[in-house]
């Protein structure tokens, strides 16, 4: 199943790899806003299970890891983000991303783009879904065109086109960049975990190119 959602130019798309599991895509064009946030870091009410997840959720908010105040409150803000819940997970050319728990226990990962305009998006995913295939994220507006996965927990991935640009998140340019192939991390000793396959995205070239 494919969802697509374009508002002033912005593009994001998400591609479902189980049949059960629903993807949603939001996409969010702001206005001007400083992107420091105002909010005090707090700690959020997580579970065993969605540090298991995502393990950097297991260690306090800093003010580094709150999303901007847009996205916090107000007409721009992702509904049933829970603002204590978000850890950054770094930046590349540019684009800032997160991920952060909603109400309801899905998974979230978040992209906010460069430039005046500040178009953010937002992918979310339940607790099974992530275990399975992470969460896959394909944003472009008219000069960026780029996939970005939060891996499962345990799992890397070596694949050319793609860099690691934390432990769980892997970007790659939209326009000529495969599905990444991802390996369980090695432990000793440890059983052979389960099959991990990532969202598959079409090619895709910034808006503003033909």
């Amino acid at each position: 199943m494919n969802s697509e959602i374009r508002k002033n130019g912005l593009v994001v798309t998400g591609v479902l790899a189980l049949a059960a599991a629903l993807l949603v895509a939001i996409a969010y064009a702001a206005s001007p806003t400083p992107k420091a946030s105002a909010a005090t870091p707090s700690a959020a009410p997580l579970t065993s299970t969605s540090q298991q997840l995502a393990p950097s959720l297991a260690t306090p908010q800093t003010a580094g890891d709150a999303l901007p105040t847009f996205l916090q409150e107000g007409p721009q803000a992702f509904d049933g983000v829970n603002p204590a819940s978000s850890r950054t997970l770094g930046s590349k050319d540019g684009i800032d991303y997160w991920v952060a728990l909603r109400e309801d226990g899905d998974l979230c990962l978040i992209s906010l783009l460069p430039g005046k305009k500040q178009f953010a998006s937002e992918t979310c995913q339940t607790p099974a879904t992530v275990v399975a295939a992470g969460i896959g994220l394909q944003v472009a507006d008219a000069t960026h065109a780029i996939n970005a996965y939060f891996l499962p927990a345990g799992y890397t991935s070596s694949s050319a086109g793609y860099t690691a640009v934390s432990a769980q998140l892997l970007v790659g340019n939209a326009a000529t960049a495969s599905t990444p192939l991802v390996t369980p991390t090695k432990r000793a000793g440890a059983a052979i975990p389960a099959p991990v396959t990532l969202n598959s995205f079409d090619k895709l070239a910034p808006s503003g190119q033909e």
